[in-house]
């Protein structure tokens, strides 16, 4: 996973941070943030398909 979308990852699912607030933090737009995640939450549900086989 890039390291970009990892990092939003943790912030907002292990943080606890707000979309915005990761955006924020991170100097990219809400929408970039949320592409982020989706992503990586992608990359999560993949993973844990290959770890349940």
């Amino acid at each position: 996973m890039p390291e970009r979308t990892r990092d939003v990852f943790v912030l907002r699912m292990l943080e606890g941070l707000k979309m915005a607030d990761v955006a924020h933090a991170m100097a990219i737009s809400t929408r970039a943030a949320e592409k982020h995640q989706a992503r990586a939450l992608a990359h999560v549900a993949d993973r844990l398909k290959d770890w349940r086989a």
